[in-house]
């Protein structure tokens, strides 16, 4: 899935649930959102997403970055 220039709110967990590969364009995420898709195994962040890598905190199951 490719989300590209969104400010995602914890409701969007629901709706990303199955994700298993995302790409995040300039998306800004609620702290440990990402934790909580326990389907994702391949996160492509670019454009500003993160300042840092701390929103990959507790995404156990993620294999590629």
């Amino acid at each position: 899935m490719w989300i590209s220039h969104h400010r995602l709110g914890p409701e969007a967990v629901d709706q990303l649930r199955e994700v298993s590969h995302l790409t995040m364009w300039n998306v800004r995420v609620p702290e440990g959102f990402l934790a909580n898709l326990a389907q994702l195994r391949w996160l492509d962040l670019r454009g500003g997403s993160s300042p840092d890598l701390g929103c990959l905190a507790g995404c156990a199951g993620l294999r590629g970055l």
